[in-house]
């Protein structure tokens, strides 16, 4: 239980860290 709490935190800071880097992208964009 606790390993699958581990692995779903890093699955999101992954997720939050492509996301903030799609942002940026686009704001370059503008």
């Amino acid at each position: 239980m606790i390993k699958s709490i581990i692995e779903y935190k890093k699955a999101l800071e992954r997720i939050t860290n492509e996301f903030e880097k799609a942002c940026e992208i686009e704001e370059e964009d503008k």
